[in-house]
């Protein structure tokens, strides 16, 4: 009697084993179901924010809103001059080719500001009529013009350069230590467009 109770209490133990095996083996078939619903669910999500992107996420937008923000910064420092951000701008150019050479070609400053032509002709004119810069042509080169400063632009050069450090220093300052890397990516893309626009002309 005893055995045949013995026998009955290990089968049932074994019952119970295999049952709580069983269900666990479907909780975790639901889980792995559960897991494969919720990443199918979190790509989709994903897809569709990727999908959302609207303007105001482009590179470009943010590009163009920084720099009408910088503006507006900079209109702070350099209003005084009664000269247009893009004159100071075209100065300082001058400033920092003037320093390997007293003469400019007016080329070689559009190109170092990035500039368009139309927008650097207008600013060389403006700085001319203000007496800041003469310009003559090349001698041996009738199709080339030189830049020069007065001692009237040297003057007002140092107090466009004073004033726009302080505006640069102010503006990004939240950047911290990342304005380095924002610098070198601004100058990767612009040498990339100098590059792709020459092949273009």
């Amino acid at each position: 009697m005893e055995k045949r109770d013995l026998n009955y209490n290990e089968q049932r133990d074994r019952d119970q084993q295999d049952r709580h095996s069983y269900e666990q083996q479907g909780r975790d078939q639901r889980n792995r179901r559960d897991h494969k619903h919720q990443d199918r669910d979190r790509r989709d999500h994903e897809q569709h924010d990727r999908d959302q992107v609207t303007v105001k996420d482009t590179s470009s937008y943010l590009l163009y809103s920084a720099h009408s923000a910088w503006k507006r910064k900079m209109d702070q420092f350099l209003s005084h001059h009664s000269l247009t951000n893009s004159q100071c701008i075209l100065l300082l150019g001058m400033g920092h080719l003037g320093d390997h050479s007293p003469e400019v070609l007016q080329n070689d400053l559009t190109k170092g500001v990035w500039f368009d032509s139309s927008t650097a002709s207008h600013a060389v004119r403006a700085l001319e009529d203000a007496g800041l810069i003469s310009r003559a042509y090349k001698e041996g080169d009738e199709r080339s013009k030189v830049a020069k400063l007065t001692e009237k632009g040297k003057l007002k050069l140092q107090e466009v350069e004073k004033d726009f450090m302080k505006g640069e220093s102010e503006f990004f300052a939240p950047l911290k230590k990342r304005q380095k890397d924002l610098n070198e990516l601004l100058r990767d893309l612009l040498e990339e467009f100098e590059e792709e626009s020459g092949k273009e002309s």
